[in-house]
């Protein structure tokens, strides 16, 4: 979706983050879009009726499309309280005024990117959890969005309910890391190795002892905890 107006990213970080709106984002998560452009939950809620105001009433299938992903976007990220929400934006007013726009933009981004509504819930949960002050640092909020947006959508779910998956494919994405084995593993591989090798035996390769990365621990405690 093309950006049209510079106010839009803001509203779409005002409507995230109000729990003023929580009721009509629910209904919201629930329309049928088809019938959006005559429902009053326009009105009521400021990012969709800016995207519906930028194509002036008419509502055309990318404009859809991106309006199934806020949606679910809002309702997964809007779960919050008054207080949470007030904090949250005392701690961005410190790094100045711009700091509100930069975030905005960055949420704008990564929804009109990311390729379906349940990564745009994903990063719905990310703000959520960015605003209630379990992810801290700014940097960190960024980072896990675009682990997310990176990710196979298989693995991000399989990560929510649990699923077994090959490390390997939660290592490529930094979910995962292999910790480099100290000096002491080595060794008793290689004369494990060299034992084998004397019988005439091949020894089978060194086991990758993998653990989930801070990030990876982070991600899954939002998925799991938060609906």
């Amino acid at each position: 979706m093309v950006k049209k107006r510079s106010t839009a990213e803001k509203t779409m970080l005002e409507s995230a983050t109000n729990p003023d709106y929580a009721g009509l984002i629910e209904d919201y998560a629930e329309f049928g879009i088809e019938q959006l452009a005559d429902n009053d939950i326009v009105d009521g809620i400021p990012v969709v009726r800016t995207i519906v105001a930028m194509g002036k009433g008419y509502v055309n299938i990318r404009d859809r499309l991106f309006l199934k992903k806020v949606a679910q976007f809002l309702k997964a990220a809007n779960k919050i309280t008054p207080k949470e929400r007030e904090e949250w934006y005392v701690r961005l007013a410190k790094d100045g005024p711009e700091k509100e726009q930069e975030i905005a933009d960055k949420i704008w981004m990564m929804i009109d990117a990311t390729n379906n509504s349940y990564k745009a819930a994903v990063h719905g949960k990310i703000l959520r959890a960015y605003v209630k002050g379990l992810i801290q640092q700014e940097e960190h909020f960024y980072y896990l969005m675009e682990m997310v947006d990176s990710a196979p959508t298989n693995i991000i779910r399989a990560l929510e309910t649990g699923r077994k998956m090959n490390p390997d494919a939660y290592y490529r994405i930094g979910i995962m890391e292999s910790p480099v084995p100290t000096m002491s593993e080595m060794e008793e591989y290689q004369d494990r190795q060299g034992r084998l090798a004397r019988v005439g035996m091949a020894a089978p390769a060194f086991l990758k002892n993998y653990q989930y990365t801070a990030a990876g621990n982070m991600l899954i405690k939002i998925l799991r905890d938060y609906e």
